[in-house]
């Protein structure tokens, strides 16, 4: 067996790089799909994503190269149930073809953030409380049963950027990720849905209330609105009830 070293263009990392397309966020649940065109670089013999998430799970996925545009390759990263929060960090690694020795050339560091999203599961008999933890302990589901519930089920989304078209109503300094829920009509009807919010209170000594802003998206208005309702717990947490459900984020206003 011979190996064979591969080695990158010096000074010209990235340069052959353009257009790229990528999603805002990544979901855990899908692939993350994108591309780019890779210009002015001699044969390719093929193209790599490297990538890396959060959680410390690497590897590499093949890139396809387009039917129509033939300088714009494909990429579909493979998903992780357990990504974590933080960012997915990836390059593209060209390999070229050469008589001589194998080159490659590798693009700058991209880096694409991870939302979290499960469905969860609410089997509970009162008085039982169920909790869930969507990520880590700043954003947490809590399920208080008043009656035997089986099978229920949540859909609860947690998105570094906004998922809503709209951000009309939404001050520019956003404290928080984005929290979606989607109860079941069974989960719903016995309104034991509630959520929180963990914040630092250092973080809000210079603002009136010392307290976050609680938005919450109006879809028949297609805006932000703040929340009224809610309650202060141990000075660091945000909680308020979401029968319904609903998406919501906190502010620093």
């Amino acid at each position: 067996m011979v190996s064979v070293a591969l080695s990158s263009f010096s000074g010209e990392t990235g340069q052959h790089f353009e257009d790229w397309v990528e999603p805002a966020w990544g979901s855990p649940w899908e692939d993350i799909e994108g591309s780019v065109r890779i210009v002015d670089t001699g044969r390719i013999a093929d193209v790599l994503a490297r990538y890396a998430y959060p959680n410390g799970a690497k590897g590499q996925a093949a890139c396809r190269r387009d039917e129509i545009d033939s300088e714009r390759f494909h990429f579909a990263i493979p998903a992780e149930l357990e990504a974590g929060l933080g960012n997915l960090k990836y390059t593209i690694e060209v390999r070229l073809e050469n008589d001589d020795r194998a080159e490659s050339l590798m693009s700058g560091a991209r880096s694409i953030p991870m939302g979290y999203e499960e469905d969860l599961d609410i089997t509970a008999n009162p008085p039982e409380i169920l909790w869930f933890e969507l990520g880590d302990k700043s954003a947490t589901v809590r399920y208080t049963a008043c009656c035997n519930i089986l099978g229920a089920s949540i859909i609860a989304k947690r998105t570094p950027v906004n998922p809503m078209e709209s951000r009309k109503g939404l001050p520019e300094s956003l404290y928080s990720d984005f929290v979606s829920l989607e109860p079941d009509a069974l989960s719903a009807s016995t309104a034991g849905l509630f959520f929180e919010f963990g914040f630092y209170p250092a973080d809000f000594e210079s603002t009136p209330k010392k307290i976050p802003v609680l938005y919450e998206y109006n879809w028949l208005h297609k805006e932000w609105a703040p929340v009224l309702s809610f309650e202060v717990v141990d000075g660091n947490t945000i909680d308020f009830p979401a029968t319904e459900g609903g998406i919501y984020v906190l502010a620093k206003k």
